[in-house]
């Protein structure tokens, strides 16, 4: 459970981590169990049939056997009152359940706590009118999904047609995946990803991208993706793809005579709204929100260029281009001079101890997370990467919003990042939400151990919490690269 929570927190600031291109589906397993006996071992899972089941709700209960006569679908949705992702996917799962009645939905929440009193409470407060089933419901048991939130579908022949831990940012998405198991015509068949949006916006003409943009290419949109547009207001193009979870694409060969530069400006949510730049094929830049800035590509030659803004945020952000020309090398803008490292690394230069936790699980649970003491007001770490300073990014409890690693001071060393121990719940603590291309890294330092002890209240996760003090290390992704010995081998 405290591993979902921690899942939770980072999946308020990371919607998905990967493109959403399209529904995939696959046909049904023929050999799919009519009836499940013994429900004791079942695990959710596709193409497995869903064992009927029965869970409390504020207004009676809610039966899987008498949904499925009733409707083409049953989607529920494993979530909990405390889980920031799971909040904010609650708009769009009620605009969309209000919109239709083909489709019955059902909020399953994980945790025991959260009783039918607390969960009205919770319903008051936000104004939701969703059907809401109390927390340790029969079916959870049967959820092992890696964290929440998680949306399970079983179709008119209660068969698991879709599983997955994708966050729903819109109401539009939530329909997609519904009218997927719906019609007259329906045959069960399995989705692992939500349908893509319909693309409605035609590309520019070469004329047109070539005045505003630069001659001496030959522009294309790569077929399946949203065109770049014109934007008149600031001589640029921009991605087009408005909706969350699709990509906007510009592709652009040329001949280079020893540089190509290009200027762009991101406009989307940090974390989740990303450029990348390819450069025949490989990946050789990535730009998260940020204002306009000049890139240079040293080069020479025939190549192709490929810019890929993923949109995973609402609103109106986007991405744009401008400026592009060839140049000789010695005329180009050089590009800022970052110190990279042959991997990520992250040391802390404030006196800290790690808190390493004697009981496997409970350091299982815990996933990307890493506890630390410190006897100082401030949290001093150096931050060593080997990917694109410009696509890391850092977040503490406290900020409003995330900060790219290439903003910050650095040295031939690494970059460096320092943050305040400060109230953050109901403990005085120091967080560092590091997010990279390849994942999340998550710090929480402490002042007080008997925090930790709060930690582990709150957690409400039954185990060894004993732990020992280790000096600090440096961490490579989730793992230490360095060994220390324990300094303080006295149970906690």
């Amino acid at each position: 459970m405290f591993r979902n929570k921690l899942l939770g927190i980072a999946s308020a600031f990371v919607l998905s981590a990967a493109m959403l291109a399209g529904p995939v589906a696959a046909a049904a397993d023929s050999s799919v169990e009519s009836a499940v006996e013994d429900t004791a071992d079942y695990v959710i899972a596709t193409n497995t049939k869903m064992p009927d089941f029965t869970a409390k709700m504020k207004d009676g209960e809610f039966i899987l056997s008498e949904e499925l006569k009733t409707h083409d679908a049953v989607l529920l949705n494993f979530w909990a009152t405390w889980c920031p992702g799971c909040k904010a996917e609650l708009p769009y799962l009620q605009e969309a359940a209000a919109s239709r009645d083909d489709v019955s939905v059902l909020l399953v929440s994980t945790d025991p706590s959260d009783t039918i009193e607390k969960i009205q409470a919770f319903e008051d407060e936000q104004g939701y009118t969703l059907p809401f089933a109390e927390g340790g419901s029969e079916v959870t048991k049967w959820y092992q999904f890696p964290y929440i939130p998680g949306t399970v579908i079983i179709d008119r022949n209660g068969i698991v047609t879709y599983a997955e831990n994708e966050v729903f940012s819109s109401a539009a998405a939530v329909n997609r995946l519904m009218d997927e198991f719906t019609g007259s015509d329906y045959e069960t068949h399995v989705v692992t990803e939500i349908p893509a949006a319909e693309i409605n916006v035609q590309p520019e003409e070469q004329q047109t991208l070539e005045s505003v943009l630069g001659s001496g290419f030959t522009f294309s949109t790569p077929e399946g993706d949203w065109p770049m547009i014109c934007d008149a207001e600031e001589s640029a193009v921009r991605s087009s793809n408005q909706e969350i979870e699709t990509k906007a694409s510009l592709e652009a060969v040329f001949t280079a005579d020893g540089a190509m530069s290009f200027d762009v400006k991101v406009d989307g949510e940090e974390v989740c709204d990303l450029l990348d730049v390819y450069l025949d094929g490989e990946r050789v830049k990535s730009f998260m929100h940020c204002d306009w800035k000049t890139w240079t590509l040293p080069l020479n030659g025939e190549h192709t260029v490929r810019f890929e803004f993923t949109k995973l945020s609402e609103g109106e952000g986007c991405a744009k281009l401008a400026n592009f020309r060839l140049l000789k090398e010695d005329e180009a803008v050089p590009n800022p001079d970052y110190p990279m490292h042959e991997e990520t690394e992250v040391t802390f230069l404030s006196p800290a101890k790690q808190v390493v936790f004697r009981d496997p699980e409970i350091a299982e649970a815990f996933g990307a997370a890493s506890i630390w003491l410190t006897d100082r007001d401030e949290a001093e770490v150096l931050i060593r990467t080997a990917e694109d300073p410009d696509a890391v990014f850092f977040l503490g409890a406290a900020d409003t919003e995330a900060k790219a690693l290439a903003d910050e001071e650095f040295t031939d060393d690494g970059f460096l990042l320092r943050k305040t121990v400060e109230q953050a719940g109901d403990v005085p603590c120091a967080v560092f939400h590091l997010f990279t291309l390849d994942g999340l890294q998550f710090f929480v330092v402490f002042q007080d151990e008997a925090d930790i002890e709060k930690m582990a209240e709150w957690s409400g996760m039954e185990g060894d919490w004993s732990y020992d003090l280790k000096e600090a290390v440096t961490i490579s992704g989730a793992e230490e690269v360095q060994t220390a010995e324990s300094v303080e081998e006295e149970a906690r």
